[in-house]
């Protein structure tokens, strides 16, 4: 059988598509960030402002100061002891000043780089495709005035479970297997290879005004999604399977997403244990972007309403920079 070129004249190209394995480097590049913002040195304290640094020692009471009845300093005295409250004949005992400075709980504005992963339950179309799938990923973030969240992120979606099969109806045998060149059964795999792009904004609220940088978290982000039916051929002897045909079955389908998030989210004083915790879902409206699907000699470009919903865990590397804190005396 002849198959038709998915790239002629009424072609429709992807936004983006890639050709390493989704799993191995999925994962590796996941635990290559983790490993990096878990060792990186904890940026050391900078300038009065810092959470860290250490209270100022207040000047000393009007108490503690002393008078000179003479000229020499043999002849300095202390200040004479007040009278007692409850008794006017007993003295009072010296208590030396005790107040202790307090440093304002001001919100920062901290920006952050941020890995994460995670597992996404598909839903809508999206789930006669594709199983569970795993995520990894990286993020940068910022918190402006401890209130307002903004960042983006980049996220790589991998999965084991395809349960669409029937994609090779028109090359393989009633029992599903494609034969090779040298007429055995080709090993083939099918696995789930997807990214999720996109820019985000949301609003903090914290649970303790003393700890304005961790809290609830309320996000949206706007974005897109990216899916495909990854064929992986390890023999690479099925010319009916080669590169240029693998694209005239792998479903090739992306489009506009958007994606409500609620977490928690913490930032430790001592800036070493920062992370949050996101229950997300991401809804998008896809279009296969292959001129015609090879298994049923058709194009397929009606509107797909894709959806997952999950748990998202990441470790946080804040990035602090100069700020200035007043220092209040009561």
């Amino acid at each position: 059988m002849v198959h038709p070129n998915p790239y002629q004249k009424h072609k429709i190209m992807p936004f983006f598509d890639v050709s390493f394995s989704s799993i191995y480097w999925g994962c590796r590049l996941g635990l290559m960030c983790l490993i990096v913002a878990i060792c990186l040195p904890i940026p050391p304290c900078m300038g009065q402002n810092s959470p860290l640094q250490p209270l100022t020692k207040p000047a000393p009471s009007d108490s503690a100061k002393t008078i000179s009845s003479g000229g020499s300093d043999a002849d300095t005295q202390p200040i004479s002891a007040q009278p007692h409250p409850n008794n006017p004949t007993k003295a009072a005992p010296y208590l030396p000043n005790l107040r202790k400075p307090v440093i304002a709980a001001t919100p920062l504005s901290i920006s952050s780089v941020q890995t994460h992963m995670g597992i996404l339950l598909p839903a809508g179309d999206l789930a006669k495709r594709f199983g569970a799938a795993g995520q990894v990923g990286l993020e940068f973030g910022r918190i402006v005035r401890g209130k307002w969240l903004m960042g983006g992120n980049i996220t790589h979606l991998f999965s084991n479970s395809v349960r669409e099969q029937d994609i090779f109806s028109n090359i393989a045998t009633e029992s599903g297997d494609v034969i090779t060149r040298d007429g055995v059964f080709e090993d083939y795999r099918l696995r789930m290879f997807g990214w999720l792009m996109s820019v985000r904004i949301g609003h903090l609220i914290p649970i303790n005004p003393a700890r304005p940088n961790r809290g609830f978290s309320m996000e949206l982000g706007f974005g897109l999604m990216q899916h495909k039916i990854r064929i992986e051929t390890p023999v690479l002897n099925s010319p009916q399977l080669s590169a240029e045909y693998k694209r005239g079955y792998d479903r090739l389908s992306n489009g506009l997403c958007v994606s409500p998030a609620l977490g928690y989210l913490h930032y430790a004083p001592n800036r070493r244990i920062n992370y949050f915790i996101r229950l997300e879902g991401h809804v998008a409206q896809t279009r296969n972007r292959r001129t015609v699907n090879y298994d049923t000699g058709l194009p397929d470009h009606r509107l797909r309403r894709d959806a997952l919903w999950g748990l998202r865990v990441g470790w946080i590397l804040p990035l602090y920079r100069r700020a200035e804190k007043e220092v209040n005396f009561f």
